[in-house]
């Protein structure tokens, strides 16, 4: 067994993950900033381990350290139809390509940044996952058009964005995951506010560390 000082400590596999809520006016949100028994950004809902394992907000647990090795996003299936005004309904796939094409995020330790990337590179599946074509509204060209339909893959362990070099986290030091949209083009095909519009759909978005955590034994 490895140690720290004189203390005896353990290695295991472990995946930290918080899960924030996305609107149609949602222009940036910071992960592992809310721990549990925090409200949930939009629905106010209180956060439980279904939300974040995380128990300290931005920060990992005394005695514990982390080496993140790999990074997974997951866009949770929408309960129900998201239609305009005139009853069209769109595809969930295009909402998935929406949210993953026209944002980006930043990971900074200690408010230095140590990655910086377009999130539909990070996703479950590595990318897009291209089906065939269909008669879609696409939402990164205005209108409707021919367009394959697209995902963020299938969530797999074997198939995520896996650094080739480990970024370290010590022990109460602190860290965030900061998320940039641009709803102006992510849900331009969405229906505008208005006493006709159906009301605005919330999607919940999980963003994970995987990587080896390294603490006391238990």
């Amino acid at each position: 067994m490895p140690n720290i000082g004189t203390q005896a400590v353990e290695e295991i596999h472990y995946e930290w993950y918080d899960t924030l809520e996305v609107n149609l006016n949602t222009q940036n949100v910071v992960f592992f900033a809310t721990p549990q028994g925090q409200l949930s950004n939009l629905s106010g809902v209180q956060k439980t381990e279904a939300f974040t394992n995380l128990s300290n907000a931005g920060q990992l647990p005394s005695s514990e350290t982390f080496n993140i090795m790999a990074l997974r996003i997951q866009i949770d299936q929408y309960p129900g139809q998201i239609e305009d005004n005139a009853g069209k309904v769109f595809p969930f796939d295009q909402i998935v390509k929406a949210i993953m094409g026209h944002s980006s995020f930043r990971l900074t330790v200690q408010n230095k940044e140590y990655l910086t990337m377009k999130t539909i590179f990070v996703g479950a599946g590595c990318g897009v996952d291209v089906r065939p074509a269909l008669a879609v509204a696409d939402p990164l060209v205005l209108g409707l058009q021919s367009a394959p339909a697209a995902t963020n893959g299938n969530p797999s362990n074997g198939n995520v964005y896996v650094l080739s070099k480990p970024i370290p986290l010590n022990d109460q030091e602190p860290f965030r995951v900061a998320m940039q949209f641009d709803p102006a083009l992510m849900f331009n095909f969405l229906p505008a506010s208005g006493p006709q519009a159906a009301p605005p759909p919330v999607f919940r978005v999980t963003f994970s560390l995987a990587g080896i955590l390294t603490r006391p034994i238990q």
